[in-house]
Parts: C-alpha cells; structure tokens; sequence
C-alpha cells in the first residue's frame, strides 16, 4: 500500500533535498519497462487459469518482485529523506516474491495442495522481518542531505538469510521432484528451474557485484532479470494448459516489443532520437499485426487439420471394425465349408480303394472326378482360410529343413496328368548338382510353385 503513495510523491511533490540519480532518464527506462512487462505476464498467467492455485500463487510471487522494484526504483528517484527511508524499507518485503516462488516450486507442475506444515515452514521465518520494519533494526536511518546514504540495521543481515533460505528451498524442492516427474510435467519444470538459474546469476551479477563497487549504473540493469523469471514460469505454466498458446505468445511478444520500444520515449530527449523510435514503434505495430495474423491463420489452419484427422480416424475404425468382421465371416464360412468336403473326400477314397466292393472301371472314373473336383474345394477352402489368418496376423509357417528340388519334382509329379488332358507337354529337369537345404515351409512353397504352374496349365 505503500508503493502507490510513493509513487504520488514522485510525480506530484519533489523535494530538492536529496541528490536523485542523475539520469531521471535512464532509471526510469530501466524500471518503467521491466515493472510493466513483469505485471503483464502476471496478470496474463493469473487469468489465463484463475482457478489454479499454482497461477495464483505465480502471480502473488510476481507482486513480491514488483513491491521490490517500484521501491527501489524510488530509492533512487525521490528526493526526500522520509520517503527515501520508507522506500527502503517497503523494498525488504520484496522477498515475498522468494517466498511464494518457494511455494509455487511446490505445488507446480502438478497443481496439488499446499500441507499446512509447508507453509508454516515457508512463511514462519519471514514475520520477524515483518514485525521489525517499522523499526530501526532493519534500516535504522538516513544520513542528511545531499547524500542521504541509508544506513542498515543490526537485523538487516537476517534478510540475506531469509534470500539464501528460500533459494535453497527452491532448488531442494526442484531437485526432488525432478526424479519423479515425467512427461510434460518434467518439461515444465525443467523450464522453472531454467528461469531461476538465469535469474540468480544476473542478479548476481547485475546486483550483487556491482554493489560492492559501488556501480550503481549497473545495479539499476537488475529489474530485467525478474523479466527472464517471469516469462519462462509464465511459459511453463501456460504451455501445456493453453489450446491457442502461440497465438496469446505472439501477442505477448508484440505488447512487450511495444512497451519496450514505445518507453524509450521516456528516455531520449532529442526531436531526431525521438521521431526515430517513433517510426520503430510503427513498424513493430505493423509487423507485430501481421505475425498475430500470420499465427491466427496458423492456428486456424492446424484445427481444420485436426478435425480432418479426427473425422479421418474415426472412419478408420469403422474399416477395421468392417475387415474385422469380414475375417470373421470368412473364418466361419471356412470353417463350415470343410465339413462337408472331408467326409466325403474319405468315402470316395475307400470307394476308390474297394473296401465296399469292386467298383467297375466306369464308375471309377467318374469317382476320380468327384474325387478331383472336392480336393479343389478343399484347396479354395484352405486358401480362404488362410487367407483370414493373413489379415488378422495369425499365418503359422511350420520350418522344416528341405530341398527345393524335392518339392518342385512333387508339383511335377501331380501336374503332368493335368497337362497332358490340356494337350501340353510338362517337363522338369533336375539339378545335376544338389542344391543346398533350406529351412522352410514345404506346404507354403508347394502351394506357390503349385498355383504358378497350374495357372500356366490353364491359360
């Protein structure tokens, strides 16, 4: 609540008795577009899912990050000791974004519920702090102006143990449950812990370092490292959740390019430098419209593919369900074929061979018919029995070790009377040498050789 009524005084009551940073400018670039893209992102992963806790808890975690940068971006531009010294120590509670970042690790990706003990163990350690800002044993004073140089309290050194406190317990957390995670969930927070490790190195970098000399022209650069947090949890939250992400990511990318380009403004004083930017706004306007369309008819495009594909697989299933219940016909019919054809292939065969009498020579021959056309029969039966089991994947080759040439003088053998009805002169010459044994399926490969040869009988 205090923020707010800072940033009343910046704009509307400036003292002139503290030394602000030299470049208005400058600072005001460097926190304005950070502070504003940071808060977008928050709020668009708040309502891109509200009822999620793990959005909830993101953007509460982004309010901590932002209460840090607009009080400290008016640290370095007020001008009044008291405001000065009430911004320093709002800006401690800046590590709620630590905090609930710590509780966020816990719940995300999986969206589950926080334990009572997890958050007493997270938010226990930070009301001491609480209860001593208004104190001096966080910040105790300021010295006078022009300087005003904020001097520390004996207490101040436990909010660099709270820091340190939660960034452990972030990477414990991530730690342990990058084991267990897999899939998308693993991806997610892969993306999370990407974001902090980047995040922690600028501020270390850009903070920490520079503040022990003194280079505050770098410090003020620290507010766009919270910009690489935000959006690479933004991303890892919404990836997965949002159906048209890349169209709500291309138009995130050009509200950020437009904030970005459009506050330097804020910054350059110079007609030239300004009519400049002004003219890259337009373009990135122009440019950012075209990519939003571009994505849309994207999207639009890959729905009307999908639905194709659904209408498609749907029709699929219904051909398989079809086939399916053709092979099963076939199976039956087969199968009820047969039981005629066996018995009475078995009784013209001992009719044939006399075991009920003498049959005439006659008779024999038309036997031999019957004979000759219910083996064919029995062969279409076996053929479509097969057949069957082809498309449904249950063909049973039984290997054996063979010689080819025994099976081809086999198919000779009961093919010359065929020819010889035909008028057609059959013939077969062996190898003089052996040809080597194979592993095979001699009735598979007698049926092939049979069907090439009968067909050429019969053509």
């Amino acid at each position: 609540m205090g923020c707010p009524f800072l940033i009343f005084w910046v704009l509307y009551n400036r003292y002139k008795m503290c030394e602000a940073y030299q470049n208005i400018n400058f600072l005001n670039y460097s926190y304005g577009t950070p502070i504003a893209v940071v808060l977008l992102l928050g709020l668009f992963v708040l309502f891109s899912g509200f009822k999620n806790i793990s959005n909830r808890i993101y953007f509460l975690s982004i309010i901590g990050f932002l209460i840090w940068m607009v009080c400290d971006y008016l640290s370095f531009a007020l001008t009044n000791p008291s405001h000065i010294l009430l911004s320093e120590k709002l800006a401690t509670l800046g590590i709620l974004g630590p905090m609930f970042a710590s509780m966020f690790i816990y719940i995300f990706p999986e969206n589950r519920q926080l334990s009572r003990k997890v958050v007493l163990a997270l938010i226990l350690p930070i009301i001491p702090l609480i209860i001593l800002l208004p104190t001096k044993f966080i910040i105790s004073s300021i010295t006078p102006a022009p300087e005003c140089n904020v001097t520390t309290g004996t207490f101040y050194l436990y909010l660099a143990f709270l820091i340190l406190y939660y960034i452990t317990s972030i990477f414990i957390i991530s730690i342990k449950k990058i084991r267990t995670l897999k899939g998308n969930f693993k991806k997610q927070l892969i993306l999370f812990i990407s974001g902090t490790t980047i995040f922690l190195f600028l501020v270390i970098l850009l903070a920490v370092i520079p503040s022990i000399y003194e280079q505050y022209n770098l410090v003020i650069l620290a507010p766009f490292s919270v910009v690489i947090f935000a959006g690479f949890c933004a991303y890892a939250i919404v990836r997965y959740q949002v159906f048209n992400l890349k169209i709500i990511a291309a138009q995130m990318l050009v509200i950020s390019l437009i904030i970005l380009i459009g506050s330097l403004l804020f910054y350059v004083r110079e007609a030239g430098g300004r009519v400049l930017i002004a003219v890259n706004l337009l373009l990135s306007l122009f440019f950012g419209w075209l990519l939003v369309r571009s994505v849309k008819m994207e999207i639009k495009q890959k729905e009307e593919l999908k639905k194709l594909s659904d209408d498609l697989a749907v029709a699929n299933e219904k051909l398989r369900k079809i086939d399916a219940s053709k092979t099963d016909f076939i199976n039956i019919a087969s199968h009820q074929l047969k039981k005629a054809p066996t018995p009475i292939k078995g009784n013209v065969s001992l009719l044939l061979e006399g075991s009920y009498g003498e049959v005439p020579e006659n008779q024999k021959k038309i036997l031999q018919e019957v004979y000759t056309a219910n083996e064919r029969q029995i062969d279409l039966v076996d053929d479509l029995l097969n057949v069957a089991r082809m498309e449904s994947g249950r063909v049973q080759l039984d290997f054996q070790k063979q010689r080819i040439e025994d099976i081809c003088q086999e198919v000779y053998t009961n093919l010359l009377p065929a020819a010889k009805e035909k008028g057609l002169e059959l013939g077969y010459e062996k190898p003089k040498k052996p040809l080597p044994i194979l592993s095979l399926d001699k009735g598979k490969i007698f049926e092939a050789i049979f069907n090439f040869v009968e067909n050429a009988i019969k053509l």
